[in-house]
């Protein structure tokens, strides 16, 4: 996966995520999500993260980085519920789909406590 810039004639250049694939003698540009929105610190941070530069900064040498909450367990299991039932599915793409999730995420996890 690698970040493009694509110039645009008369508008701002559209920024992809995208993955390349070999088919055949062939390398075909697959674009996986456009960016041209987001932030610019964004960006450059998921640049960053692709060429690998924040490897170090995952594992920290302090105890207290490597901890996670107690809710984790239970905020992944209700997320793979909302999967595998189709709820995130159903929510469709627009912008407020992860915090409609979220949301339901919230009211599952206090019926299973």
């Amino acid at each position: 996966m690698y970040i493009d810039i694509v110039p645009n004639r008369n508008s701002p250049p559209a920024i992809l995520l995208r993955e390349a694939r070999r088919q055949g003698k062939r390398i075909v540009k697959v674009t996986l999500a456009n960016l041209s929105h987001s932030p610019p610190q964004r960006i450059d941070i998921l640049r960053r993260a692709l060429k690998g530069e924040l490897d170090d900064l995952a594992f920290c040498k302090t105890p207290a980085a490597l901890e996670q909450g107690p809710a984790f367990g239970a905020l992944f299991v209700v997320k793979t519920l909302c999967d595998r039932l189709g709820i995130t599915a159903s929510l469709g793409k627009n912008r407020y789909t992860l915090d409609y999730a979220a949301i339901i995420a919230c009211n599952m996890s206090n019926y299973m406590i």
